[in-house]
């Protein structure tokens, strides 16, 4: 279930004119805290990153897990044996390029 802050926001986005632009449709909502955006989004703060599409949505929230399929291979180049969830691995990182 989500916390009561993450209902929020899947329910009302914020403001748009509160966000900062990151690029493209991509916004970071400071919260009223600092406007630079972080070095990289996680688990820990991927609900402040914002898309803007037909409206703003938090697509990462609550969803930073990967799955690593059978046949692929690993982070050290291992072949991965079976599927497995890797919880809390995403991570989205935002460059000038």
């Amino acid at each position: 279930m989500l916390d009561d802050a993450r209902k929020d926001i899947a329910n009302e986005p914020p403001a748009i004119d509160s966000l900062t632009e990151l690029g493209g449709r991509w916004y970071f909502d400071p919260r009223g805290g600092d406007k630079k955006p972080p070095s990289q989004f996680d688990y820990t703060n991927v609900d402040q990153l914002f898309y803007l599409g037909g409206r703003l949505s938090a697509p990462f929230s609550n969803n930073a897990s990967a799955w690593l399929c059978q046949g692929w291979l690993d982070l050290n180049g291992n072949m991965v044996e079976k599927d497995r969830l890797i919880r809390d691995h995403v991570v989205i990182i935002f460059t000038n390029e």
